[in-house]
Protein backbone atom coordinates (compact mmCIF):
# COMPACT_ATOMS: atom_id res chain seq x y z
CA UNK A 1 0.00 0.00 0.00
CA UNK A 2 1.08 3.78 -0.35
CA UNK A 3 0.72 5.86 2.14
CA UNK A 4 1.07 9.95 2.04
CA UNK A 5 2.91 10.92 5.27
CA UNK A 6 2.56 15.22 5.87
CA UNK A 7 4.81 16.32 8.87
CA UNK A 8 4.52 19.71 10.22
CA UNK A 9 7.52 20.29 11.91
CA UNK A 10 8.36 21.53 15.25
CA UNK A 11 11.52 21.56 15.67
CA UNK A 12 13.70 22.48 12.10
CA UNK A 13 16.88 22.89 13.60
CA UNK A 14 16.99 18.79 14.68
CA UNK A 15 14.78 17.66 11.70
CA UNK A 16 17.40 17.01 8.95
CA UNK A 17 19.60 15.13 11.41
CA UNK A 18 16.49 13.06 12.83
CA UNK A 19 15.72 12.39 9.46
CA UNK A 20 18.89 11.36 8.52
CA UNK A 21 19.21 9.03 10.99
CA UNK A 22 15.89 7.62 10.48
CA UNK A 23 17.09 6.55 6.75
CA UNK A 24 19.33 4.27 8.09
CA UNK A 25 16.53 2.28 10.41
CA UNK A 26 13.98 1.92 8.05
CA UNK A 27 12.66 -1.77 8.63
CA UNK A 28 11.84 -4.50 6.23
CA UNK A 29 8.13 -4.04 4.76
CA UNK A 30 8.47 -0.01 4.88
CA UNK A 31 10.07 2.02 2.02
CA UNK A 32 10.21 5.77 1.32
CA UNK A 33 9.66 6.38 -2.39
CA UNK A 34 9.74 10.66 -2.20
CA UNK A 35 10.95 13.19 0.73
CA UNK A 36 9.92 16.23 -0.07
CA UNK A 37 10.84 19.28 2.71
CA UNK A 38 10.52 23.23 2.26
CA UNK A 39 13.42 24.92 2.44
CA UNK A 40 12.73 26.17 5.92
CA UNK A 41 12.20 22.69 7.56
CA UNK A 42 8.54 23.88 8.72
CA UNK A 43 6.89 21.51 6.49
CA UNK A 44 7.68 18.27 4.56
CA UNK A 45 5.63 15.91 2.53
CA UNK A 46 6.64 11.77 2.14
CA UNK A 47 5.14 9.24 0.33
CA UNK A 48 5.76 5.34 1.60
CA UNK A 49 5.54 1.88 0.21
CA UNK A 50 4.36 0.04 3.52
CA UNK A 51 2.87 -3.40 4.41
CA UNK A 52 0.48 -1.81 7.11
CA UNK A 53 -0.38 2.04 7.81
CA UNK A 54 -0.19 0.74 11.46
CA UNK A 55 3.72 -0.52 10.86
CA UNK A 56 4.29 3.07 9.58
CA UNK A 57 2.94 5.30 12.10
CA UNK A 58 4.56 3.21 15.00
CA UNK A 59 8.20 3.78 13.00
CA UNK A 60 7.52 7.59 11.81
CA UNK A 61 5.87 8.20 15.64
CA UNK A 62 8.48 6.99 17.37
CA UNK A 63 11.43 8.10 15.60
CA UNK A 64 9.98 11.68 15.11
CA UNK A 65 8.24 12.63 18.68
CA UNK A 66 9.56 15.97 19.55
CA UNK A 67 10.41 17.05 15.88
CA UNK A 68 6.97 16.77 13.94
CA UNK A 69 3.13 16.24 14.21
CA UNK A 70 1.95 13.40 11.53
CA UNK A 71 -0.67 13.50 8.89
CA UNK A 72 -0.76 10.01 7.36
CA UNK A 73 -3.47 8.78 4.86
CA UNK A 74 -3.35 5.44 2.06
CA UNK A 75 -3.32 6.98 -1.26
CA UNK A 76 -5.49 5.40 -4.26
CA UNK A 77 -2.71 5.22 -6.73
CA UNK A 78 -5.74 4.51 -9.10
CA UNK A 79 -6.33 7.87 -9.17
CA UNK A 80 -3.14 9.23 -8.33
CA UNK A 81 -0.96 11.76 -11.11
CA UNK A 82 2.79 11.38 -11.02
CA UNK A 83 3.44 9.03 -8.81
CA UNK A 84 7.23 7.25 -8.76
CA UNK A 85 7.16 4.46 -11.71
CA UNK A 86 7.94 1.88 -9.44
CA UNK A 87 4.70 1.60 -7.93
CA UNK A 88 2.80 1.93 -11.44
Amino acid sequence: MLVAVQHHITDSRKWPKVVESLTDKIPTGLSVLQYTPNAEYTMANCLWEAQSLEKLKKFLEDGLRGVSRNEYFVVDAAKSQGLPEMVH
